[in-house]
């Protein structure tokens, strides 16, 4: 067998496309799914419905297949028709496979066609066995009746991927006679103690997980130990995989010594053999073969033994739990360090994946590039077709690839049921035992969601094709399991994708397994303090802190841990509190980081480009223009949007709502951000706009008192203007408070919304009453959002319980903005997660530029909509009109005028 959490990324796809089944579909496999959720027998009372009978005996026990004399490696299949769909009307007595000679069943009337479901549904193995007896499921509920009588797989069976337990299955199943067929089991173990009492019943079993050689051939026309008469697989033979991987190791990865570890199951040691002998068949040599029990938790012994062979490379197809310890152990083992670790598809699942010590390994396993495969007895579905159904059904992803092999041996086994079965004279459907193996024995060329199938004399019946993928994130799986390196089928094996790029230490602050960065938060206590802001944000460097743990957790990025080296607060305002100069000498200078997330905000803003500039630091965050940006040599992104693209967008909305024609404008700015105030004069002319007045402080932002006296004077220019509208284009506070002293009364057209939403406390409420502003989502609407809660708000509230978050629409004044601090930080670290990783597995600055012109769609919790593009390296395109209302407290509140837009370009 060999397990998989393939196909979730093309579940994705399919549900966006809106791909689902005929309602009628729909219908049957509900009524199919209550059935089976009401059925409540034990073990023992398997059948539900009603039930069948037995008219003849079964035979004697049978003895395996003798084995045939040597064939070519690849065994051609009994000389047989093409499978097809049975006829739909009602056969008789004479037209039908099968010559009596293993019993028949007797089905009577309103009686159910009984065949059974064997599959690990509890333990460490239920990921692949649950999945498997679903796939059962569907392909009953799509197939329909058969002679009139409807199927049933009972309740399902549990083989507990153990011998002891599919022995015990196969007991119950054998004592009811009126069961023609089982669908599993799904572990090679299982069925090599289940086969021989389902044989010598005259009953057949088809697998669509089982891949130990030992249940069908040798491929060269010997039957394996484990092989019985009416034993049929849908999965691959491991003979195959065990060459895949070896050809893979030898032609790609270019190794020549190489070492296994198996756990005494007849999957993990027949596939670790299998590999063994075709890596020696290629001139390789193995270096250790060896094994570890179930249960094991200590690992080191077993590596200890394997490092001693100074191999280079390592497969072990075995299973969780005891996978994760070789891999959370392997970095304790002196002589580990740069052995390749290879695992197969008895690992090849997201619990596994998602371990970050399993970032950098290959994995074998089926090929889940079913595309546009299709089941020959389904009318026009795709696969893709049948995952959202899955989920619909379900309510989650398949766990396991062997879903589609299940449903692919359940067809085969109805049409088995239909091929070999008639209607006797007194009305009843009867199945010919022998007529069912019959067909199976001879299928040729049947069309499966999994491929073409075609069985062989010893019962294999599957495409046999298998893949390598490269596991390079373990916070992306989906990614990882679409990443095929190798493909292999019979006729050979091909390299069809790159081998992943080593981690290694490739530039400052990043090491093989760690990217270090140090994040700037504004000094909110000094503003507190100071009488500057009313209420501060929390314990940043807490924030800060559990956000990266949380990512951590999460696997990191690209199999590095992120290394938070300082969190440093900064004085938003020149020449008080502390320096952003000195704040980015010691963030960018004293630290080995790669990338500084944060920035510098309000007057401070000038200071951001000594990361990205002296520092030549990677920086994520802070106000940049274009002229800054002229200024740097390395990358930097910003977290929100460039201020002269917002002006542009604010004035082309203020157009589309028709609030610039008819207006008399006067256009208000400051000298430190000059190209802002340059860009709403050439937007407004551009637009026909009226402006009667055009002034610019030369003023410092923050020297409330300089402001104040320049604006003494300029207040009356404003006044004989005639302006009946204020157009804000830097120094925005001050004009404010100093219109609202003068007793002018103008529309204020405010394009940075912080103006209002980060009230100081040298301007109230009042005095911007009725402002029109730029915003994005509203900051409910951010905390509302599924990603703010599972990504920010959630992993803070669990990690900290104690802590009062709050929210925006219940926030008191004078109380900790937790919830603030948190979705922002959070966000810039998403960010960061996001570049960084569309940068691959080895950082650099030219890896960085590249993924910064790679983005051209994406989101963070405070932003809907982002981009990154050439030449744009400002993420954030989320806008809206929105108004400034004072509704007596400290803040007054901002509400949303018009509806959020995407304005990626």
């Amino acid at each position: 067998m060999g397990p998989s959490n393939g196909g979730s990324s093309s579940l994705l796809r399919s549900i966006q496309r809106g791909n689902v089944f005929m309602l009628k579909r729909l219908i049957v496999i509900f009524a199919a799914l209550a059935m089976v959720a009401s059925a409540c027998g034990s073990d023992d009372d398997a059948a539900s419905g009603g039930q069948s009978t037995a008219t003849t005996a079964a035979p004697a026990a049978t003895t395996a297949a003798p084995a045939t004399t040597a064939a070519p490696a690849a065994t051609t299949a009994a000389p047989a028709t093409t499978a097809a769909p049975a006829p739909e009307e009602v056969v008789t007595v004479g037209d039908h496979l099968g010559d009596g000679s293993l019993g028949t069943v007797e089905v009577g009337s309103g009686e159910d066609i009984q065949i059974r479901s064997l599959n690990a549904i509890s333990g460490d193995v239920a990921f692949l066995g649950i999945p498997n007896q679903r796939g059962v499921e569907m392909a009953i509920a799509d197939y329909g009746s058969i002679g009139g009588h409807d199927v049933s797989m009972g309740t399902g069976l549990d083989d507990l991927c153990s011998a002891d337990g599919g022995q015990a299955a196969a007991q119950t199943i054998v004592a009811d006679e009126s069961v023609v067929g089982v669908i599993g089991t799904s572990c090679s173990g299982a069925a090599a103690a289940a086969a021989p009492l389902i044989s010598e019943a005259g009953m057949v079993m088809i697998s669509g997980s089982n891949t130990s050689p030992s249940l069908t051939s040798d491929l060269a026309g010997t039957a394996g130990s484990n092989n019985y008469p009416g034993y049929y697989r849908t999965a691959h033979n491991d003979l195959y995989q065990g060459a895949a991987a070896a050809g893979f190791a030898i032609e790609v990865l270019g190794v020549t010594s190489a070492a296994a570890i198996h756990d005494g199951d007849p999957y993990t040691q027949g596939l670790a053999q299998a590999f063994a002998d075709a890596f020696e068949g290629h001139g390789g040599t193995i270096t250790t073969f060896t094994a570890v029990n179930k249960g094991d938790t200590d690992m080191i012994p077993v590596l200890t033994e394997i490092a001693a062979g100074s191999p280079e490379m390592l497969f072990f197809p075995i299973f969780q739990p005891e996978g994760d310890f070789i891999v959370q152990q392997a970095g304790d083992v002196a002589g580990m360090d740069g052995i390749t670790l290879m695992a197969a598809d008895g690992l090849m699942v997201s619990n596994f994946m998602e371990i970050p010590e399993t970032v950098g390994m290959y994995f074998s396993g089926p090929d889940l590039r079913y595309g546009s495969n299709r089941n020959q007895r389904v009318v026009g579905s795709s696969p893709d077709s049948f995952l959202s159904l899955y989920v619909m059904s379900y309510g989650e992803n398949p766990s396991a690839a062997f879903w589609a092999h299940s449903f692919d041996a359940t067809t085969l086994l109805l049409d088995a049921i239909e091929a070999a079965s008639y209607v006797d004279d007194d009305g009843a459907l009867v199945i010919d035992r022998a007529g069912v193996r019959e067909y199976l024995s001879n299928v040729q060329g049947y069309s499966g969601l999994t491929g073409t199938l075609s069985c062989d004399e010893f019962g294999d019946c599957g495409s046999q094709k298998i893949t390598v993928i490269g596991h390079a994130n373990s916070s992306d799986v989906d990614g990882s399991l679409e990443n095929v390196i190798y493909e292999y089928s019979p006729a050979g094996g091909n390299q069809v994708g790159e081998l992943m790029v080593p981690l290694t230490a490739t530039w400052r602050g990043v090491t093989a397994d760690s990217i270090h960065i140090a994040t700037t938060t504004i000094d909110f206590q000094w503003l507190v303090d100071n009488g500057f802001s009313p209420e501060g944000w929390g314990d940043q460097e807490l924030v800060w802190q559990t956000m990266v743990d949380d990512l951590n957790a999460r696997g990191g990025i690209n199999g590095r841990q992120v290394v938070l080296d300082a969190v440093r607060p900064f004085s938003a305002i020149p020449g008080f509190g502390i320096s952003a100069d000195a704040v980015c000498l010691e963030v960018a200078g004293d630290f080995e980081t790669f990338a500084v997330l944060g920035g510098f905000l309000g007057p401070a803003e000038i200071s951001n480009i000594c990361i990205p500039g002296q520092q030549n630091t990677f920086l994520l965050g802070g106000r940049m223009d274009e002229e800054r940006l002229a200024q740097v040599q390395a990358p930097w992104v910003m977290d929100g949007t460039m201020v002269n693209r917002r002006m542009e967008v604010f004035l082309s909305l203020l157009d589309q709502n028709n609030l610039i024609e008819g207006r008399k404008f006067a256009i208000l700015g400051r000298d430190d951000t000059e190209e802002t105030y340059n860009t709403a004069r050439e937007g407004m002319a551009a637009l026909g706009a009226d402006v009667v007045l055009e002034l610019i402080s030369d003023q410092t932002g923050g020297d409330t008192e300089g402001e104040d006296a320049w604006w003494d004077v300029q207040v009356e220019r404003v006044r004989s203007s005639g302006a009946d509208t204020i157009l804000f284009a830097g120094g925005d506070r001050a004009a404010l408070r100093n219109l609202f002293w003068a007793g002018i009364e103008v529309d204020k057209f405010i394009m940075n919304n912080e103006t209002v939403t980060s009230l100081s406390s040298s301007v109230t409420p009042e005095m911007a009453e009725g402002a029109i502003t730029l915003t994005g989502l509203t900051e409910q609407e951010q905390y509302d959002n599924p990603d703010s809660q599972t990504m920010c708000i959630e992993p803070f509230a669990a990690a900290h319980p104690d802590i009062v978050i709050g929210m925006p629409d219940t926030h008191e004044d004078g109380l900790e903005k937790w919830w603030r601090s948190i979705m922002t930080h959070c966000s810039q670290l998403r960010l960061f997660e996001l570049v960084a990783s569309e940068a691959g597995p080895n950082l650099t600055h030219d890896t960085i530029r590249t993924a910064m012109e790679s983005i051209p769609q994406a989101s963070t919790p405070v932003c809907p909509y982002g981009s990154l593009l050439p030449g744009k390296a400002d993420f954030c395109d989320a806008f809206r009109l929105s108004t400034y209302r004072d509704d007596g407290s400290d803040n007054g509140v901002v509400e949303a005028w018009t509806e959020i837009m995407d304005g990626t370009p």
